[in-house]
């Protein structure tokens, strides 16, 4: 029996799309596992601009523990803006790879993972000649 609709009977048909789903529960061992899935990421504001995604990401040593150590930015961004705490958002890693599921594969990766991409239907290349600044 319904718990709150209270004029939902059993048999009626309910249709509802993937933005009406509040989380999924993947469980460890699962392909779409993550460690940090509950975790935060610092991510820059352009991320969420139109027609802007995630081209750049980098994991280093979290700051706290709800910290996943992803930073994740559209690789426009300058040093200055970088610098702004306005331009920055705290975000759940897992709502991040709901919005942009090819993030799965960078995300699976540890500390001092680097990763990048021109757009958003490209590949993600692994980074070996770069680091963030302490």
């Amino acid at each position: 029996m319904p718990a709150y609709i209270e004029d939902l009977k059993v048999g009626m048909k309910i249709e509802f799309k993937p933005c009406h789903i509040a989380r999924t529960i993947i469980k460890k061992g699962d392909p779409q596992w993550i460690d940090c899935a509950d975790l935060k990421a610092l991510v820059s504001v352009m991320c969420f601009d139109q027609g802007e995604c995630v081209r750049f990401m980098y994991r280093q040593r979290a700051d706290r523990k709800e910290d996943s150590g992803w930073r994740m930015f559209t690789g426009h961004e300058t040093e200055e803006y970088n610098d702004d705490p306005k331009n920055i958002r705290i975000v759940n890693v897992e709502w991040m790879l709901n919005r942009d599921p090819s993030l799965l594969q960078p995300l699976k990766e540890g500390i001092g993972a680097v990763f990048e991409r021109s757009a958003k239907d490209e590949v993600w290349k692994k980074v070996t000649d770069w680091g963030p600044r302490e």
